[in-house]
């Protein structure tokens, strides 16, 4: 499910990619790194949705789910 959420990203589909992760938070598959990162580059592919990556790091860190190097490049990628 965390590759369907990069695959938004990709295409440029937020709103997509933010379901689908909802989806995954509803089914508890989202306590490790990976679907975090694929829903924060998914926010970050586009300038209106770019605020949401910080907000979904704010989450991780609150889970304690432990950043990794593609963590920091979504988050510097909406920043940019």
């Amino acid at each position: 499910m965390s590759m369907m959420i990069r695959l938004c990203s990709k295409s440029k589909d937020p709103p997509k990619a933010m379901r689908m992760f909802n989806e995954l938070q509803l089914d508890g598959f989202v306590e490790h790194s990976k679907p975090y990162n694929s829903i924060m580059m998914a926010c970050a592919s586009t300038p209106v949705y770019a605020p949401r990556t910080i907000d979904y790091w704010h989450l991780m860190h609150m889970k304690d789910i432990e950043p990794d190097q593609v963590t920091y490049v979504a988050v510097l990628k909406a920043c940019a």
